[in-house]
């Protein structure tokens, strides 16, 4: 809010160091924090890239662990073991998986 204390650079680092202590900053803080440092000229890329990477740490990964009522995996195939590993994933996805399929 004071244009007179550090630079542009200094408010960037500043604002990703926060976001990257501070994980329980609701969206609309973060946002309007973003959208401070964009009014002011500052680059949001770096941010932009800390809530991707956020978001990817976020995901689930599909187990490989049968799932209660899931189907089972098919028996390796040409393809060899591979297949089955795919195919094990995909069904712990539900409709996705079979979409994959």
């Amino acid at each position: 809010r004071d244009g007179q204390r550090g630079t542009i650079a200094d408010k960037t680092r500043a604002l990703m160091v926060l976001y990257l202590t501070k994980p329980s900053m609701s969206a609309p803080q973060v946002q309007g924090l973003i959208d401070a440092l964009q009014a002011s000229n500052g680059d949001v890329s770096g941010m932009e890239y800390l809530q991707r990477l956020s978001s990817i740490r976020n995901m689930t990964a599909p187990t490989l662990v049968p799932v209660p009522g899931a189907p089972a995996a098919a028996a390796p195939g040409p393809a060899g073991g591979a297949a089955a590993l795919v195919g094990g994933a995909l069904g712990g996805l539900g409709f996705l998986g079979d979409r994959l399929r």
